[in-house]
């Protein structure tokens, strides 16, 4: 410890701060607030590179895997920005308000990506020779698509069923 070490300012290891850069640490070990910042400084940047690649990802693929994890990954990391941002002075918008901007947008973003994957689906149909191929191929697109209906809100089920239905053998052309 050099002489200026007892100038700097000290967290201790239980509080919110530390926890959210370090993880569960035990309480009542004191850590250089210099340290702590830059820390929380390499914490964001390793985030906001997590977040870009999830964005990008959630609105390029047509695979159902990859964008709820994406998805789920992404709102993961900009609520750990939220709970930081009292920590680390942000500029506008503040992480709070990416994240709500991002939460409102929910149905509409995963519209985009139930559009991107029909217009997949659509692509791959042109390329079968039967009508029980192409049938099968919508089916398996349906299954999957409700496979994760859970993490659905209604109106995203909806289009997706709606889809499906123009496919079904009273409209199947």
């Amino acid at each position: 410890m050099g002489l200026f070490d007892l100038f700097d300012k000290k967290i201790d290891s239980g509080s919110e701060w530390a926890q959210l850069i370090y993880g569960e640490t035990k309480p009542g070990k004191m850590l250089s607030q210099k340290m702590v910042e830059a820390d929380t400084k390499q914490a964001i940047s390793f985030r906001l590179r997590a977040i870009q690649d999830c964005v990008k990802l959630v609105n390029e693929t047509t695979t159902p895997e990859v964008f709820f994890s994406r998805y789920d990954t992404m709102i993961e990391h900009m609520e750990w920005m939220a709970k930081i941002e009292k920590y680390y002075p942000f500029k506008h918008p503040f992480p709070s308000e990416n994240l709500e901007r991002v939460k409102q947008q929910k149905v509409a973003t995963i519209n985009d990506f139930i559009d991107r994957s029909h217009q997949k689906l659509m692509l791959s149909l042109l390329k079968l020779k039967t009508e029980k191929g192409r049938r099968n191929k919508v089916t398996d697109w349906y299954n999957l698509m409700t496979f994760y209906s859970d993490k659905m809100e209604d109106e995203n089920v909806m289009r997706y069923s709606e889809i499906w239905s123009r496919y079904q053998p009273e409209t199947y052309q």
